[in-house]
């Protein structure tokens, strides 16, 4: 089980929620995928924004959301 927090982007509160959304490690978040659990976000009333679902993608990938797609 690695936690959500060792993934780049993803902080103390966006863990959270994601575990309050049962999203509980990083595993589960890269089994789930990112628009998946951005959708469990926003239909648990916690993340509904463009921000939230980028930081998902740019965590899976590796990189901070604010450096997405940037060389």
């Amino acid at each position: 089980m690695t936690a959500l927090e060792s993934l780049p982007g993803i902080g103390p509160r966006p863990a959270a929620d994601l575990r309050a959304a049962s999203v509980p490690d990083a595993e589960a978040l890269r089994a789930l995928g990112a628009d998946a659990a951005a959708d469990r976000l926003d239909a648990a009333g916690l993340r509904d924004c463009t921000h939230a679902r980028r930081a998902l993608r740019g965590a899976l990938d590796g990189v901070h959301w604010t450096s997405e797609g940037r060389a």
